[in-house]
């Protein structure tokens, strides 16, 4: 519905030129008045700013009084505001939000599904990290499984030697402590602080690894079976987050066995 529209042509008749510059931008000012009718008017005002400004260098004298006739009619329609002029409007934003070329369906590619054979039963496995996860007998192991696995072991290995590397550099700080000490030296006190910081940062990377190294197997076992434990195990942090974490694996863990239960009695 919104033609193209113009400013004033460039003229060696400089009066003209500016006359006509007022008229056009009287005009434009006009029509951004009037498209406030509408409830489309972002859309209309817009539409109108970027024709003017495409169309500002325009320097034929019939273009630009054929520009301008096209908007002082359409400046008239959108003064009238009547059912047509509302029913054009609109099927003008609706044309413009429609996008030219919409995007392409994707095509679902449907997974392979690989019926089991009756001796191929999942069989549970446990990772020497303590992690469990279902392995189906003849199948081999899922490319995502290896790297969740391959990925957990690097982390826990880099734990692992975070933690020796604190170990070694808290025995070396306790022995310069020591050693300044029996010399009688003033400042060997601020060793005391550099190694509550090294002892922080082991109970940290220590909770880190309590579930897969640095917990005793007995005491896992009695952690699992729910079985009383000493008041000094209670007492600490460690013990509640890994039973916590023991019983959501255990969800787990039933969760996936209905769901090969129901696999199989659909088969």
């Amino acid at each position: 519905m919104v033609r193209v529209y113009a400013i004033a042509f460039r003229s060696a008749n400089t009066a003209l030129s500016y006359q006509t510059r007022l008229a056009t931008l009287g005009l434009y000012r006009s029509l951004l008045r009037a498209s406030e009718k509408y409830e489309q008017h972002p859309v209309i005002s817009n539409a109108i700013r970027e024709q003017f400004k495409a169309n500002r260098h325009v320097t034929s004298r019939p273009r630009v009084l054929e520009l301008l006739d096209q908007a002082n009619k359409i400046h008239t329609h959108l003064q009238k505001a009547d059912s047509h002029t509302t029913e054009r409007v609109t099927q003008y934003v609706a044309d413009h939000f429609k996008k030219r070329h919409p995007p392409q369906k994707k095509k679902s590619k449907k997974r392979n599904f690989r019926r089991r054979k009756p001796y191929q039963k999942p069989i549970l496995v446990t990772h020497w990290t303590g992690y469990q996860f279902y392995r189906v007998r003849g199948w081999r192991q899922p490319l995502r499984t290896s790297m969740i696995i391959k990925n957990l072991v690097k982390r826990q290995q880099r734990r692992q030697d975070l933690y020796a590397e604190l170990a070694a550099q808290y025995e070396m700080a306790q022995k310069e402590f020591q050693f300044e000490k029996q010399l009688g030296m003033r400042q060997s006190y601020h060793w005391l602080q550099t190694l509550n910081l090294i002892k922080e940062a082991m109970n940290r990377c220590h909770k880190r690894n309590l579930k897969t190294k640095t917990i005793d197997p007995v005491k896992k076992n009695m952690i699992l079976h729910g079985e009383e434990l000493s008041k000094e195990d209670l007492e600490t942090g460690n013990v509640v987050s890994l039973r916590r974490k023991m019983k959501n694996q255990n969800l787990r863990h039933k969760k996936t066995v209905e769901k090969f239960k129901t696999r199989s009695v659909g088969k």
